[in-house]
């Protein structure tokens, strides 16, 4: 079976960091890493995991054929093509693997989406039917709906249920996946408690945009009874009371899960 020569891998990666004039942490920073995980390879401790050997080889300059044959191939050989493709198509076997099934071919979680907005719908009809001004509560339900809609989107059909194995061996604080970005602070990201911070995330999609009619509603009653006196409450602190419970029922339930399981 052919093994790659940790060695001859890592003198090869730290030539062509050297040649793209980075340093070992500007290299990590680039691939959401630890600049001790790239200094493991450049010393032949360690090798990257499979996934993310098409970002490394992009950043340096090379194909991932080239990289994992620890020298750079003739550019004029078709058959480097090909052998690259291959190699691609090897790494997106091996991520579909260790990853699991795509969150968008499941259909609960359309289901839930679906079953949330709902009930949304409901409420807001609800509160039109109660008399509430919808120009009124248009601000609100503009930043508080459509946020958290196109945010369920995300994380029910297309964030990854499990991180690459280089999570589990690097002390990493940040996701990135398909442009979205996100950092826990004091949370180190791993296969241990990343299903617990999944699972926190899709909560927060589905209470938030029900709770949200509840509390616009509640505050407005209180707003029209003038008899009990509630002269510190107007609609920018019903805003302002919106904005801080989705946030802090966001981040508690995020920082609680990812220390509690990291």
């Amino acid at each position: 079976m052919y093994q790659i020569d940790k060695e001859k891998f890592g003198t090869f990666v730290a030539n062509l960091r050297k040649e793209k004039q980075l340093t070992q942490k500007e290299l990590a920073e680039k691939l959401f890493l630890s600049d001790k995980a790239i200094s493991k390879w450049e010393r032949g401790l360690s090798m990257p995991d499979i996934t993310i050997l098409t970002p490394l080889a992009d950043i340096l300059g090379v194909t991932v054929a080239e990289l994992l044959q620890c020298e750079r191939l003739p550019q004029s050989s078709m058959q480097q093509q090909q052998v690259e493709e291959l190699v691609q198509k090897a790494i997106g076997l091996g991520e579909e693997k260790n990853l699991g099934k795509e969150p968008w071919k499941r259909p609960l979680h359309w289901l839930v989406l679906l079953g949330t907005w709902v009930v949304v719908a409901v409420e807001w009809m609800t509160l039109l039917w109660l008399k509430y001004d919808p120009q009124a509560m248009g601000f609100e339900m503009q930043t508080f709906l459509l946020l958290p809609a196109l945010f369920g989107c995300f994380v029910w059909l297309l964030i990854q249920e499990r991180l690459p194995a280089y999570y589990d061996e690097n002390q990493i604080r940040y996701y990135h996946h398909n442009g979205f970005k996100m950092n826990i602070p004091g949370v180190n990201l791993n296969n241990s408690n990343w299903p617990y911070i999944v699972k926190a995330l899709r909560c927060w999609t589905v209470y938030l945009p029900i709770s949200v009619p509840l509390i616009y509603g509640a505050g407005h009653w209180l707003l029209l009874q003038k008899g009990l006196g509630i002269l510190w409450l107007d609609r920018s602190l019903i805003f302002w009371i919106l904005l801080f419970w989705s946030l802090l029922s966001l981040f508690l339930p995020l920082v609680y899960v990812g220390k509690k399981y990291e």
